[in-house]
């Protein structure tokens, strides 16, 4: 009886939101503890940073020729994919926008972002998709969804669950030059595993890569996919918000938020390697708190102040361990909170029953002494 109150009273609890971000808290903690770094990463990071708005002196949005610039030097130095994660969805002057375009034409292998933005009138809400400009989609260029969904604390933690979506226009490219198969998967709802914090991935300015024989080694570019996007700590739009800088499990701990196209080259890898995590079904939790009241329950009922307090660690410490191992080696989120409540209600509810127990038995040694002793 005791143990179906604690997981009553359990249950309803682990769907409030401070419960949930509690639980989101640790899975940050957890996923970044010895994360997998994947091995030999094809994958190439070009910012437009801080150091080449100061090396170009332009203001942004910078001309489109440039861009198409930086397709062809990037097509010469060997590149296997080169997508950029930056939305043409407005014409510009005519010549620059013939200029991208016949760049995208030549190396044929570019892939830009497309965009979802949300129209909400009176009477109805919509999303709609935002493609690029239709004279770079004619030239041959592929396109994906950027836009990514960030969990209610502003975390960066879910894969995107669109199958046409940026990073994954970009393995699909890959993998036609590399003759592989797809190994990641989009079912159900998965968590990103992140390589490390900001920077982890191999990096360039969007300057040095313009001009590869002059700043960068020999073939840096050759056989790689290639992501190119905003990674400046500020916005270069005074209008807008921090560009394409998002709060990743690694904030936590470092403070620093990762660029857009880094969290582009993490989903990459994600579905490149199969090492996306995920959540337990909704019917395993439930379950297990049944299972860990339980178990506290019979541990607990012969109490003894220590050997509790010690039985109480050491099942929490395996909890967390067993919820780590799943992590790591299963790819499986089950909610360490959860349990971790269970043994501490059980604990607790024993704790002060013994308590109780204690209090009743000495009223009755007095009473019992009272009847011969003043």
């Amino acid at each position: 009886r005791t143990a179906c109150c604690i997981w009553l009273v359990l249950a309803p609890i682990s769907l409030l939101p401070g419960f949930q971000l509690l639980d989101s808290r640790i899975f940050d903690i957890f996923s970044t503890l010895s994360p997998p770094a994947p091995e030999s990463t094809p994958v190439v990071l070009v910012g437009i940073d801080e150091p080449s708005f100061a090396e170009l002196g332009r203001q942004w949005p910078w001309p489109r020729e440039l861009h198409g610039k930086l397709v062809d030097s990037l097509s010469a130095a060997g590149a296997a994919v080169i997508a950029l994660d930056v939305v043409f969805a407005e014409p510009s002057a005519a010549e620059s926008d013939q200029a991208l375009a016949a760049s995208i034409r030549r190396a044929g292998n570019v892939i830009l972002a497309a965009d979802l933005a949300l129209e909400e009138t009176t009477h109805v809400s919509q999303l709609i998709r935002v493609e690029p400009l239709q004279i770079f989609l004619a030239a041959g260029a592929g396109s994906g969804v950027a836009t990514v969904s960030l969990d209610k604390d502003g975390v960066m933690r879910k894969l995107p669950s669109y199958a046409d979506g940026f990073a994954a226009a970009a393995l699909q490219a890959w993998l036609k030059t590399n003759k592989e198969a797809v190994a990641g998967s989009l079912e159900g709802p998965l968590l990103l595993q992140f390589f490390g914090p900001a920077r982890t991935y191999p990096y360039v300015s969007y300057y040095q890569a313009l001009d590869p024989d002059t700043f960068l080694p020999p073939a840096i570019f050759r056989n790689r996919v290639v992501l190119v996007g905003r990674a400046v700590k500020t916005s270069p739009d005074p209008a807008a918000r921090q560009a394409d800088m998002f709060a990743t499990p690694s904030t936590l701990t470092t403070g620093e938020l990762m660029a857009g196209i880094e969290v582009h080259a993490t989903i990459f890898d994600n579905l490149r390697l199969s090492l996306s995590v995920k959540p337990a079904p909704w019917f395993l939790q439930p379950a297990g708190l049944a299972l860990v009241v339980l178990f506290s329950f019979f541990l607990f009922r012969r109490w003894h102040p220590w050997a509790s307090k010690a039985a109480a660690l050491l099942a929490m410490a395996l909890i967390l361990i067993g919820s780590y191992l799943l992590l790591r080696f299963g790819r499986l989120w089950l909610s360490p909170p959860l349990y971790l409540g269970g043994v501490l209600f059980c604990y607790g509810g024993e704790a002060a029953r013994a308590y109780l127990r204690e209090r009743v038995g000495r009223r009755r040694i007095k009473q019992a002494f009272a009847r011969y002793l003043p």
